[in-house]
């Protein structure tokens, strides 16, 4: 009888072990590692309110690419990523959203793609060849994306092969940049120009011109001539920092039908470049309701002005709180709570056809339509080597 009752103890533990699900949420930094382990710690009881059982982890990656490659093999369970990153994480490894960022009005579950002036300047859409340009950073959606793509669709001349062609077709099109993150490769050294010494072009807080704000200073201050941002950082700027940058009549939206609009709040109602999807939370297709349960708690309760007191002092959408001086650690900042996707649940339905023909426009095609002239003399170079070499030979 006691073997008995031990074999159904033991049964137990085991299907008990079994309904556990891991929960490992994967960081790209040492920053995020921090405020992900506080995360950890208020987990267990918002999925226990949920009726499920979860075992919380922090999996440390080198980047979202490392991130996204240890979620397709069950290293690590979700990451957030913005729009770009959802395309190629969907498209490459079958990830999917389950979960939105939300902003609030004006745009909620996305935000609007901006390019910014000053007001003084002759500089237009169909003018922007050869100017100096401040970006959020490379293959961020507002501040890259949505601007590089759009160009390449016909205003931009192709340049170059492989994975960097946005990159190298940026470098032959404007003079002077700052694209915090652009890769290092020879050729694109133009795109770091702009960017203080300093900095090295990263893109983190080391920084001051990297992501939102600091490609709108790096406009105002008179480094680069348009900023491509989201709505409403430069109303944002101006309004805590004025005395420095000036009013919104200083300076201009671009349109795409090639005229401009003085800033104003509601300016950008007829005069912005692309709505963007937000930012969201991919993993593995499956069935994810259980995850999605506790993520929208989480998101509900885990805030400032909340009476639950089962997220252990966690504040899901602050950083600084867990690491002075930082923003957007594992979500941004300006979240103000977090929506199933539901229908909208692959990286098709979510970003839709319009902003995916904008990404292909440097992501799908492999081919060649511009000459890169490094890879040109490089190439020329092998050949007249090759060519001496038959002849001595022969």
């Amino acid at each position: 009888m006691a073997w008995f009752f031990m074999i159904i103890f033991i049964c137990t533990i085991q299907s008990i072990d079994a309904e556990t699900k891991p929960f490992r949420w994967c960081t790209v930094t040492d920053d995020e590692m921090k405020k992900c382990e506080k995360f950890k710690k208020a987990l267990p009881d918002l999925a226990q309110a949920e009726g499920v059982s979860i075992s919380p982890g922090c999996v440390a990656g080198s980047s979202d690419e490392d991130c996204i490659k240890k979620i397709n093999d069950n290293v690590a369970d979700f990451i957030t990523l913005n729009g770009g990153k959802i395309y190629h994480a969907g498209k490459t490894y079958g990830l999917v959203p389950i979960v939105s960022e939300d902003y609030g009005p004006p745009g909620n579950t996305g935000y609007f793609a901006m390019a910014v002036a000053k007001k003084q300047t002759n500089i237009t859409i169909n003018t922007l060849k050869g100017r100096k340009t401040c970006h959020t950073g490379y293959r961020r959606s507002a501040g890259w994306n949505i601007p590089i793509g759009y160009l390449l669709q016909g205003k931009m001349k192709r340049v170059g092969c492989g994975n960097t062609v946005d990159a190298q077709s940026a470098a032959a099109f404007f003079s002077q940049s700052c694209v915090p993150g652009v890769p290092k490769d020879k050729g694109l050294e133009n795109l770091c120009q702009l960017c203080p010494p300093e900095s090295q072009c990263a893109a983190s807080s080391k920084n001051r011109y990297n992501g939102h704000p600091g490609a709108f200073k790096c406009m105002a201050e008179g480094k680069g001539e348009v900023a491509f941002l989201k709505l409403p950082t430069s109303l944002d700027v101006l309004r805590s920092e004025g005395a420095k940058y000036g009013n919104m009549s200083e300076y201009k939206y671009l349109c795409l039908n090639g005229k401009t609009k003085v800033l104003s709040p509601d300016a950008y109602k007829k005069c912005h470049l692309f709505f963007s999807p937000a930012h969201a939370v991919v993993t593995r297709s499956g069935n994810n309701q259980d995850y999605i349960k506790i993520l929208l708690r989480a998101s509900k309760y885990c805030q400032k002005n909340t009476t639950a007191s089962n997220c252990s002092g966690f504040y899901i959408f602050e950083s600084v709180r867990y690491v002075p001086g930082e923003k957007h650690l594992l979500f941004k900042d300006s979240t103000k709570q977090l929506v199933d996707v539901k229908g909208k649940n692959t990286y098709k339905k979510l970003l839709g056809e319009d902003y995916i023909k904008i990404l292909e426009a440097f992501t799908v095609d492999t081919t060649c339509s511009g000459v890169n002239p490094t890879l040109f003399t490089s190439l020329s170079g092998l050949l007249m080597t090759i060519v001496a070499l038959l002849g001595l030979v022969l």
